[in-house]
């Protein structure tokens, strides 16, 4: 069996990683393990191999951890020869009953490696979080640290993180930071200013707020340009929007977020047309 988990949110990549590995072990307490990090030495795919072919004379199963399964390429100077090998390697794991290979890659697989994303390997991706999805995981690991936020707060939060590369990291940092902090609850933006750089938030909040309110596509049009000439990059506005709509809104928002992901459109032409059909 493979599962091949793909995408560049390593922090939930690393999640659904751990809670695969502890079931595994809970039913396969004695199981042979393998963790490979091909990312660091592409080279070490002869050891996954090995590994995998290899019978075991004092455990039913096998767990086999793979990290950038994708490094195992020509450009790494991997042969042309060992590379197809390595593609059967895991086509045969996909196969087996008794062995468990888990792959946990930051981006999807080359076409060449496509039939990871088919039956019988289960895939999942972990796109990076922004709009409703990063709001919900903020919510969600705020609570686990008691952190109640004001309105502005959680928004001005949400702005901050979603500009990292890595949003979810972002967010169980400051999260922390904001925890021991002990703040009064509910956190406000005021106390949020003293841990972290808001810039120039609060104009863009101003702006995005009053665009939401808006009732004329020109009018939204106008605001959308003025967040581009303060220097807002598409992405930003798109996230800072997502936070702040309700309604039809937020349903437009989302869907926009996910053409955007899907490859349908592009920031910049997805905010022209969220101003333009949801200003009526």
């Amino acid at each position: 069996m493979v599962i091949y988990l793909y995408g560049p949110d390593s922090y939930g990549r690393g999640e659904k990683v751990r809670e695969l590995v502890t079931k595994y072990r809970a039913k396969y307490a004695h199981a042979d393990f393998l963790d490979a990090d091909l990312g660091e030495s592409p080279g070490d795919w002869a050891l996954v191999r090995d590994f995998l072919k290899q019978s075991s004379l004092f455990a039913s199963s096998k767990l086999c951890l793979i990290r950038e399964s994708g490094a195992v390429s020509e450009k790494n100077e991997i042969s042309k020869e060992e590379v197809k090998e390595w593609k059967k390697v895991l086509a045969s794991a996909a196969e087996s009953e008794k062995t468990f290979v888990i792959i946990s890659d930051s981006s999807k697989s080359v076409a060449a490696f496509g039939f990871l994303l088919r039956p019988p390997i289960r895939s999942q991706e972990f796109s990076r979080l922004s709009g409703r999805r990063l709001q919900d995981f903020v919510l969600r690991e705020a609570a686990r640290q008691k952190i109640v936020f004001e309105t502005r707060a959680l928004v001005g939060f949400l702005s901050y993180v979603s500009g990292s590369e890595e949003p979810s990291w972002s967010a169980i940092a400051e999260l922390e930071r904001a925890s021991l902090a002990r703040f009064p609850q509910p956190i406000s933006i005021a106390s949020l200013g003293k841990i972290i750089s808001l810039g120039g938030y609060d104009e863009s909040y101003q702006i995005a707020y009053a665009l939401i309110r808006a009732n004329k596509g020109i009018e939204r049009l106008e605001m959308l340009e003025t967040l581009a000439l303060k220097g807002d990059e598409p992405r930003y506005t798109l996230n800072l929007l997502g936070s702040l709509a309700r309604g039809e809104d937020a349903v437009l928002l989302a869907r926009v977020d996910e053409m955007v992901k899907g490859g349908e459109s592009e920031d910049e032409v997805a905010l022209t047309g969220f101003a333009l059909r949801g200003g009526g």
